[in-house]
């Protein structure tokens, strides 16, 4: 029984999710306004008057609307971000990972305080022709966090974070790892055949591989321009 007691530690942590156990699937945000008073829609569900703490799920982003009888309304979108937290997973392998991306735990808000003055509260810009589906610039840590993830794990998994089209990287490295396998499979069968398969597999997944990098960094940095460029006035 002394000998299990290692893994009897272990075990649970290895079945847990770092970004899950740090700070959970939801985060509370303050939210005030001027004036102060109006009324809060998330998702188009009320949540209360100004000064509120809403709870939000970190598992999407959301759309905050404000509403009061003196002033036109606000719009403000919430995307969420990357919690650097996800990067903790690597050390358990990728499994737990799994679990703060469909719990949300791996998300989470920029905002510790939303205050919006509804007098100059902005329509909610489009979404920039970056291909990604957020509506606010993409932040360095959560540039950096699926980077790394992108990088150490492949198959899309960093573009997926971001909310990039991740499907031909996917595509790209899963055929080259079925020729690589079916190349070594005939190569220790004997079969000189195999060579083909198996270099060219390899070669498949590695292009793969740094395709997926660069142009993880092409896209995220075109998305933030693009951006930036939507949110300045007129004729500057």
């Amino acid at each position: 029984m002394r000998a299990m007691s290692p893994l009897v530690l272990v075990l649970p942590a290895t079945l847990s999710a770092c970004a899950t156990i740090i700070h959970g699937t939801e985060q509370r945000i303050p939210i005030v306004s001027s004036p102060s008073g109006a009324r809060v829609e998330i998702d188009s569900v009320a949540v209360g008057v100004t000064p509120v703490v809403a709870a939000v799920t970190r598992n999407r982003s959301h759309l905050v609307r404000l509403t009061h009888d003196s002033s036109p309304p606000g719009e403000i979108p919430l995307d969420r971000n990357i919690s650097p937290w996800v990067l903790g997973n690597f050390l358990l392998y990728s499994f737990p990972a799994i679990i703060d991306f469909e719990s949300g735990a791996a998300y989470g808000f920029s905002h510790d305080t939303l205050r919006v003055r509804l007098g100059e509260a902005r329509p909610t810009p489009a979404w920039p022709a970056s291909g990604i589906h957020r509506s606010t610039p993409i932040p360095a840590a959560s540039i950096a966090t699926a980077g790394v993830t992108s990088a150490v794990v492949g198959f899309g998994s960093g573009h997926a974070m971001v909310g990039a089209p991740r499907r031909r990287f996917g595509q790209t490295q899963f055929a080259g790892l079925a020729a690589f396998s079916i190349g070594l499979f005939l190569g220790v069968a004997g079969e000189p055949a195999g060579a083909v398969p198996f270099f060219g597999g390899a070669l498949l997944f590695s292009g793969s591989r740094v395709w997926e990098v660069v142009d993880f960094f092409t896209v995220t940095g075109k998305h933030n321009r693009l951006v930036t460029e939507a949110s300045r006035p007129a004729g500057q």
